[in-house]
């Protein structure tokens, strides 16, 4: 989200959708966006894609511990481009399993 408000514009979208088996976070934002060939290279650690996201401060870890955290717990986070100009990233966890109460 601290991305998306950087990067953006003027505007930044949250949606959230529950399917059966997942739950789909999106932040997009209409920013300048991401060249493609460089989507995957944003998860790497401590990567700073052009001189001016090298300034405004941080240290380049937040996606890449995202992705982690978010591969620990049986989802995926991925990056595309934005529907209204800049950068989606779509952040997909499966639901909890509902455990019966004698299911200790």
């Amino acid at each position: 989200m601290d991305n998306a408000i950087r990067h953006a514009a003027a505007l930044v979208e949250l949606t959230l959708i529950e399917t059966d088996e997942d739950v789909v976070l999106t932040i997009t934002d209409d920013g300048e966006g991401v060249d493609p060939e460089e989507w995957e290279a944003l998860f790497d650690r401590f990567v700073r894609l052009d001189e001016v996201r090298s300034r405004d401060g941080g240290g380049g870890l937040g996606l890449a511990i995202s992705r982690e955290i978010a591969a620990t717990h049986g989802g995926v986070l991925t990056v595309s481009a934005s529907a209204i100009g800049g950068a989606k990233f779509i952040l997909a966890l499966p639901r909890a399993v509902e455990l019966s109460p004698d299911a200790t």
